[in-house]
């Protein structure tokens, strides 16, 4: 069996509320499509956040139908689960189930795996930490289940603690030793490593969803793997895509308007030098005391021509200084040092992220199941 495995697409995401970053995650998108449908494989994954909302915009969801359309048609069967980003805040149905309309397989807890070709396929939505025993169950039974067929594949989006240190659900114990591909979305650079009985396996996301992933990108690449299961040992080769816009991140100091000049003109020269068919985005990291308006003026003036945007950040020494520590706090272990108690840290924590999306009615529910297993352990410890 051959497969292409796709993930964090992130469909709709409006980076910097530009209409052209939008249509990046687009181009992305299909063009990895048309390359895997290239590679001739006999099913597509994808491993969460299709979209970046669980309410996706008309046009991400024309965008979505448009390329699965076109892969079903070459008769390549596809099969997704949710992500973080595309599960519903509220009960419902995840977007993902219009394109079930169409033909596509959505792994879910009400359909856990289907079977191809006497290949095994599980996955598990997205399921955040507080309900990680929940998750390790529906691992469990999965492993149970797919030991029945001679090939098994896995589709998880969930952090490993390995790879996401401050926001995993999972450990690489957690997840069964029987399965000859792991095909893993939320982390968005490209990883692979050996585990089970074969391929463990991030995608990464398909386009750059914030500047620090450039670096990825320049590394290791955007796009897919392509992944060969007639062997004993899963074969995964990448598969490239050329789409990506440049993000280029400079620091200045300038004392002096002349200064300023000198710098603008050195990074104007530097992005002609790029010769990218998309205009990049800077982001310009500012040190000293500076005239804003001056500052913007010279950029509009000189670089509006060959930059997309540019995203401004101010340094000062003491900020300097403690960049690292500030860019590394975790909401995460913040509540812990606070609460000192993981079980609580969790559902603060989920509490925290469901109510700063506005899901009050999730989060309502999320604190009447946690008061209701705090009775039970009560009454399990009185007898």
């Amino acid at each position: 069996m051959l497969l292409i495995h796709i993930s964090d697409t992130h469909l709709g995401y409006r980076q910097y509320n530009l209409e052209e970053r939008e249509k990046d995650f687009y181009e992305a998108f299909h063009q990895i499509v048309e390359q895997a449908i290239e590679e001739h494989p006999d099913l597509i994954v994808h491993t969460g956040d299709l979209f970046d909302s669980s309410r996706p915009t008309p046009r991400a969801l024309l965008e979505a139908t448009r390329a699965i359309k076109k892969a079903l048609g070459h008769g390549i069967k596809v099969i997704t689960i949710p992500g973080s980003h595309d599960m519903p805040k509220r009960r419902g149905v995840p977007p993902h189930a219009l394109l079930e309309e169409l033909g596509a397989i959505v792994l879910r807890s009400r359909r856990p795996y289907v079977v191809v070709e006497d290949t095994f396929i599980g996955g598990i939505e997205y399921t955040p930490r507080v309900f990680r025993n929940i998750l390790l169950e529906k691992l469990k039974d999965l492993s149970i289940e797919a030991s029945k067929y001679k090939k098994r594949i896995l589709l998880l989006h969930q952090g490993i603690e390995q790879f996401l240190k401050f926001e995993h659900e999972l450990v690489l114990d957690d997840i069964p030793k029987n399965f000859h591909y792991y095909a893993l979305g939320h982390v968005h650079r490209r990883l692979v490593m050996d585990h089970g009985l074969g391929k463990l396996a991030y995608a990464g996301s398909t386009e750059v969803c914030s500047r620090d992933e450039y670096v990825d990108y320049l590394e290791v690449g955007k796009g897919a793997f392509l992944v060969d299961l007639s062997s004993d040992i899963p074969e995964v080769q990448r598969v490239d895509i050329d789409c990506i816009r440049p993000h280029l991140t400079r620091s200045i100091e300038a004392r002096t308007i002349t200064d300023l000049m000198k710098e603008v003109e050195i990074i104007r020269k530097e992005v002609i030098g790029l010769r990218s068919r998309k205009k990049p985005v800077l982001h310009i990291k500012v040190r000293g005391d500076v005239d804003w308006q001056q500052l913007r003026r010279l950029f509009t003036d000189r670089l509006s021509d060959i930059l997309l945007t540019v995203r401004f950040e101010t340094l000062s020494e003491e900020i300097e200084y403690e960049e690292i520590h500030i860019e590394s706090i975790n909401i995460r272990e913040l509540i812990q040092r606070r609460l000192k108690d993981r079980k609580k840290t969790e559902l603060a924590y989920t509490l925290f992220n469901l109510l700063s999306q506005g899901d009050v009615e999730s989060a309502h529910n999320l604190i009447e199941e946690f008061l209701k297993g705090e009775l039970h352990d009560i009454e399990e410890y009185k007898t």
